[in-house]
């Protein structure tokens, strides 16, 4: 009798930890592609900075090009520049 109540026992307790593994394999595979996810995005944020940080200096370059091409300007750049 107490042999078959630890069998059972036993039993119930390798189910529990199975369905407890699986969940867990679950949850682990949900966060893996959450964090996919989130790499993914981060990389185009990245991208997109980038892409503002060379628009912003292109700009700015061609509007030194611009004010250089008016002599009062230019005199003004070069000596706020030294």
């Amino acid at each position: 009798m107490a042999y078959q109540t630890q069998k059972d026992i036993n039993r119930v307790l390798q189910r529990d930890l199975e369905q407890e593994r699986n969940q867990s394999k679950k949850r682990e595979a949900e966060l893996r592609e959450e964090i996919n996810e989130l790499k993914e995005d981060n990389e185009r944020q990245q991208n997109l900075i980038g892409q503002v940080a060379l628009d912003s200096a292109s700009s700015f370059t061609s509007m030194l090009f611009s004010f250089t091409s008016v002599p009062e300007w230019s005199s003004l750049l070069l000596a706020c520049m030294c």
